[in-house]
């Protein structure tokens, strides 16, 4: 958002989310870049599709509701830039790619970090022969997570609606790690469980 909100071609007037904190944090800078009071707050991202005619949305949020969103806010004709991953299965991104299609809307994955310089100059190093021909490629995370520890179950902070947060997502014990930035390392699974 922070970086959306430095383009004179953009301008945010509502954001949605669970956590009310969040969402007040969130008004609270657009309201101050745009030196006025007019950004509107949703808890629930129906009633922000219902009451907001806008040309396009930024979607950021957990994976586990990429798909259910994004089809959504494509189903009403808004362009939509959204996080990478597109989605967690092939089905729900055949359900987003089909729905972006029938309503001819854009849909950008953001894959920022591909478009910073050091990545650039490696595809460049690559491409242009530099490193000779490659015959094996290994990949390394920064540690998987694994330095972040277990985190233990909390209760549910004040003003954080944690079954929305869930969604369609199986039922947990809420665990300040395992949500909002912490999500893809525990409650996504991606690199370890999340008990």
């Amino acid at each position: 958002m922070i970086n959306f909100l430095k383009k004179k071609e953009t301008q945010f007037v509502a954001v949605c989310d669970v956590d009310e904190k969040r969402n007040n944090k969130a008004k609270q800078l657009i309201d101050q870049t745009y030196k006025n009071s007019d950004c509107r707050t949703y808890h629930d991202f129906r009633e922000f599709l219902e009451n907001e005619k806008l040309d396009a949305v930024s979607i950021a949020l957990p994976d586990h509701w990429h798909a259910i969103i994004s089809v959504a806010v494509a189903n009403k004709g808004m362009d939509i830039y959204g996080e990478k991953p597109l989605a967690r299965s092939i089905k729900e991104g055949r359900a987003i790619v089909d729905a972006a299609e029938q309503n001819n809307i854009i849909w950008q994955t953001g894959s920022w970090q591909r478009s910073v310089p050091n990545f650039h100059h490696a595809c460049e190093l690559v491409r242009n022969g530099r490193l000779g021909k490659i015959t094996y490629v290994e990949v390394g995370l920064p540690d998987g997570g694994k330095s972040i520890g277990t985190p233990p179950v909390m209760p549910v902070p004040e003003g954080l609606d944690w079954n929305f947060w869930l969604g369609p997502a199986p039922t947990r014990s809420y665990k300040r790690k395992g949500c909002h930035l912490g999500c893809s390392f525990f409650f996504c699974q991606f690199f370890q469980g999340w008990d």
